[in-house]
């Protein structure tokens, strides 16, 4: 199955404090951010930002998307 993405970041898990997203490999740790705040502000004074840490699963982040090839995942924390 083929997605297509209204825009170029898929917002596909949050909380309180993490978010988890997909985007273009083409796209920057600063792109990621960018977008992400964006598209789900944090309605708090820190903003969305990519992190060190792996993710629950033990991938790195970013890592490599299941599904599409352009594509990997960023985990991020505000």
């Amino acid at each position: 199955m083929i997605q297509v993405f209204e825009e170029p970041v898929d917002v596909y898990s949050w909380g309180l404090c993490h978010l988890s997203c997909c985007a273009p490999k083409t796209f920057t740790k600063a792109d990621v951010e960018r977008d992400v705040n964006r598209l789900h502000p944090t309605c708090i004074p820190s903003q969305w930002e990519v992190i060190e840490d792996k993710f629950n699963t033990g991938q790195p982040n970013p890592y490599q998307c299941e599904e599409i090839e352009s594509r990997q995942h960023w985990l991020l924390t505000c």
